[in-house]
């Protein structure tokens, strides 16, 4: 005979029984007219998923995964009876986030399961902190039981398994005061193993933020500053940490900004202390934090005066702040912060739009008091009576500084900003001309990372750059003819063009520039029909991206060319009738990527087309197609 019964609970299985199996037979032991329960060493848990998971399926409204069961696409109902003919005891747990109709829906599911098939004496124990889930299925000839809340004692011992997660708990030395404390903040949690579970994990990330060093603390706390679930941009990320002048180790001397900034990246992931993602090199692209670490994070940002997140559809313009750090997040579109920039000692001000196709418009700016500001970021800016405040000139100390308009405000005002690494420019030339923006920025010589975006069709004639310690540029405006290279900054690493529509070959002037490790020509950066790469050029090229050339035609490479190029990615180049020969002769490729270039380049480009004998030395090839 079998036995199906629910069990109404406030344990969520999950979070406390599997990883306490001791606990569970005990508890169940007083179920006498059911025949014993025997946890078996093979268990089949179906539970809400993390986000992380893949393996969804769907019944109903109610969308779960099966844990430790592979790709099902035949229907669930068989998947569970496979698996049920080899465990003795099926689990589900934690659905109290489902809306109540999602669980009788997902309950019924499983009273359907065909159970003939199955091994007899395996029981289905369905779990939830909901009693009222039960309303309109007990007549199902289930049985429902009740759990007691865990004794101070099991709290106890709880809280410390998970607050001091080691083999054997035992081993934590926890004096007498600690343990007084800590069994006095448990008496709050009422004995519900959930809310324990809350309290040990949030204690042990106090006690993993207590042990990161002086530097690490602050590049975990400025991640406070996004919103949760925001994917945070590492490339953005490592120029604010740099303006903010963070101290670094040693080991970091002489690094680049963003070798710096995916150290520090790697150190907190290994620590577990952030989520992250890699790009094709390895390279950090994303980040973000757990919601609980975030809250740890922003509640001690906030107690040292790190930082102040202020929502703009509710902030009033006479609160003031205290903070070294102002973080305006916005799904509106007005913001007034008079108060605010009261505080002299400001250092940032960021605007972050959580609905990023919205603009938002700024109203009660000055910059007078705040003069050890570091970080400006002007991302989406409007501003009332289509003018910045002049006083944006008196921000000496400025490190990163994103979308300064020359419509908004006056070129004239960068003469004194001679300290800034980071320059993002829209550029008008209504009232600035491209000399003179190219004086001005040849004065900022601790400029490390440009982007100058065109905002009204001029020509770019007789730009030039002349500062020497650039090694990042990205150019959005109509430039004709490029600088020779004696024109270019000679440390330069990476250089990315877009719409530039370049009507000479920009080839033979970029592989000269001895440290370029990363090139993007995307979005009609090159009108021309012919490309050609020479042998001996581009000594240190790393990364190269071909996007959106309409009109290339033909693209030679020399023998020679190109040394150590490891990712080549060709996309939206509708006329480029093939790759070129050259290419197997460079032997450090390891990844192609071609996107949009029609299926006849994959068939040519495959084992056994005509053009494979281009590509078979690469080892990773990606077709992507419309």
């Amino acid at each position: 005979m079998f036995f199906s019964f629910i069990l109404i609970s406030p344990i969520p299985l999950q979070a406390y029984c599997f990883s306490n199996l001791s606990y569970l037979s005990p508890r169940l032991s007083h179920l006498s007219h059911l025949s014993p329960i025997c946890l078996p060493p093979r268990l089949l848990l179906v539970s809400p998923p993390p986000r992380s998971h893949s393996h969804h399926h769907h019944v109903g409204e109610a969308r779960f995964m099966v844990a430790g069961g592979g790709e099902v696409y035949g229907g669930l109902r068989t998947e569970v009876t496979w698996r049920l003919e080899e465990a003795r005891l099926m689990a589900v747990g934690r659905w109290a986030r489902l809306w109540r109709r999602r669980l009788q829906s997902f309950f019924l599911f499983f009273l359907g399961l065909d159970l003939v098939q199955c091994n007899p004496g395996w029981k289905v124990l369905l779990t939830s902190r909901n009693e009222a889930v039960t309303t309109g299925i007990l007549q199902k000839d289930l049985t429902c039981f009740k759990v007691d809340c865990l004794t101070p004692q099991e709290s106890w011992t709880l809280f410390r398994r998970i607050a001091f997660p080691k083999e054997n708990t035992n081993d934590v030395n926890v004096d007498v005061e600690m343990e007084e404390a800590g069994k006095e903040i448990i008496k709050h949690c009422g004995g519900l193993p959930l809310a324990l579970k809350v309290l040990g994990g949030s204690y042990e990330i106090h006690i993993a933020y207590a042990e990161l060093p002086i530097y690490l603390k602050h590049c975990f706390l400025y991640l406070a500053h996004f919103p949760e679930d925001y994917e945070i941009n590492v490339e953005i990320l490592s120029y604010y940490w740099a303006a903010e002048g963070i101290p670094r180790p040693r080991y970091y001397n002489g690094a680049s900004i963003r070798d710096v900034a995916d150290g520090f990246i790697e150190e907190l992931v290994e620590r577990n202390m952030v989520i992250s993602e890699r790009d094709k090199t390895s390279r950090f692209t994303t980040c973000r934090l757990h919601d609980m670490l975030r809250e740890v994070c922003l509640r001690s940002g906030e107690e040292e005066n790190f930082l102040q997140i202020v929502d703009a559809s509710t902030a009033a313009s006479n609160e003031n702040s205290n903070s070294r750090r102002l973080i305006v997040h916005s799904s509106d579109n007005t913001c007034h912060l008079d108060g605010y920039l009261q505080n002299p000692s400001l250092r940032s001000l960021l605007f972050i739009q959580k609905i990023s196709s919205l603009n938002w418009t700024a109203s009660g700016l000055s910059f007078r008091r705040l003069q050890l500001m570091r970080v400006l970021d002007l991302s989406r800016a409007e501003f009332k009576g289509g003018k910045l405040p002049s006083s944006i000139g008196k921000l000496i100390h400025l490190r990163y500084l994103k979308n300064f308009s020359t419509k908004h405000t006056s070129v004239d005002d960068l003469q004194r900003m001679t300290e800034l690494n980071t320059l993002s420019i829209l550029f008008h030339c209504d009232g600035c001309t491209v000399e003179t923006l190219s004086t001005y920025l040849g004065e900022l010589r601790h400029l490390k990372n440009l982007t100058i975006i065109d905002k009204s069709a001029s020509d770019a004639r007789g730009f030039v750059l002349d500062c020497i310690l650039l090694k990042q540029l990205k150019l959005s405006i109509h430039m004709p003819n490029l600088p020779d290279e004696q024109h270019f900054p000679s440390r330069l690493t990476t250089i990315c063009l877009r719409h530039c529509l370049v009507e000479e070959d920009p080839m033979p002037i970029l592989e000269k520039l001895l440290h370029l490790k990363n090139v993007e020509l995307w979005d009609q950066s090159f009108a021309g029909r012919r490309m050609l790469c020479s042998g001996g050029g581009f000594t240190k090229l790393h990364q190269l991206e071909l996007s959106g050339l309409k009109e290339l035609e033909e693209w030679i490479v020399e023998e020679g060319s190109m040394p150590v190029l490891h990712t080549l990615s060709i996309s939206h180049c509708d006329n480029l009738k093939e790759l070129p020969d050259g290419l197997r002769f460079i032997t450090s490729l390891m990844e192609l990527s071609c996107g949009y270039m029609g299926s006849k380049w994959e068939e040519r480009l495959t084992d056994g087309g005509t053009d494979y004998f281009k590509v078979q030395h690469i080892p990773l090839l990606i077709f992507n197609w419309a």
